[in-house]
């Protein structure tokens, strides 16, 4: 419950003052000189990587673009509208939790806000660091009403502030993890001091993850209102998995139904799914 109120008011705060996120004009102004960016007072490393010896780095001018997919927590496929290129953007300034080569605390959730982002946020500018080699390129996204995704993501703690670059849009993105960490913004207070990956931590708090619930939601598009609770996690030995079983309902007077989960416990990947109303199965995967 705090972490949900703290979340709010951070939300609340964010809304009223956009212009911590709005970019100040459409081209980019002067790149900051060397030095002018400074590490914040946090006491923790900003990176997860050594840090880097970096210099002012220019942008390439705006160029329209919409996006098609995100790959993972910080990397996008996009459309460029002036020629039809199609191409890969990594976000500058940004580490979110891997999710495709490995599990890392709090990855899943980045990868489902960066989905998210490219529903609600299709049409993007984009602000490469160099040209787009072999289809991939590093930058910045920016929506119409001048919100950089870089800073979203990493001010509501779906990512890190990473200083492999500096630009002048690096004190923004370095500047929206103080806030995620004084807020204890997503992975700032679902990992930990040690961030180090929580094996099937989707269980720890009792409560259905967000890939687990769109399943449930698709299964049964017919019911609103879902409630669900845990009702235990037993363990596969000779499958290595863990079993998840929900009990869910919509209203009182509905027929309670179940869902059975199996988490791989080498990658804690999801690897079938079963839904059944009083022992009649579903299917499952």
């Amino acid at each position: 419950m705090k972490r949900s109120v703290a979340g709010l008011v951070f939300a609340v705060a964010f809304l009223f003052a956009p212009t911590a996120l709005q970019l100040h004009a459409q081209t980019p102004t002067p790149t900051p000189a060397p030095g002018t960016t400074t590490a914040p007072d946090s006491g923790r490393s900003e990176s997860t990587s050594p840090a880097p010896t970096v210099t002012p780095s220019s942008l390439s001018p705006a160029r329209n673009a919409v996006l098609n997919s995100a790959l993972d927590g910080d990397s996008f496929t996009l459309t460029f509208t002036d020629n039809g290129q199609a191409a890969t953007v990594h976000l500058a300034n940004v580490d979110a939790p891997e999710s495709v080569t490995r599990l890392e605390c709090f990855g899943r959730e980045a990868a489902a806000y960066a989905a998210r982002l490219v529903r609600k946020m299709p049409h993007v500018s984009v602000y490469t660091l160099g040209e787009v080699k072999e289809g991939e390129v590093s930058g910045y996204l920016a929506t119409p009403g001048g919100f950089l995704l870089n800073e979203l993501i990493v001010m509501f703690g779906y990512g890190r502030f990473r200083g492999d670059v500096r630009t002048l849009f690096t004190q923004g993105v370095q500047a929206s993890q103080r806030k995620a960490e004084l807020g204890k913004a997503g992975l700032w207070g679902a990992c930990g001091e040690t961030e180090e990956p929580k094996p099937c931590f989707v269980f720890a708090a009792g409560k259905m993850d967000g890939a687990s619930r769109r399943t449930l939601d698709e299964r049964h598009p017919e019911l609103s209102g879902l409630q669900v609770n845990l009702l235990n996690v037993s363990y596969d030995p000779v499958r290595h998995e863990l079993i998840a079983l929900w009990h869910i309902w919509a209203d009182r007077a509905s027929r309670g139904l179940r869902m059975r989960e199996r988490y791989s416990l080498t990658d804690c990947r999801r690897s079938g799914t079963e839904i059944f109303e009083y022992g009649r199965a579903e299917g499952e995967r």
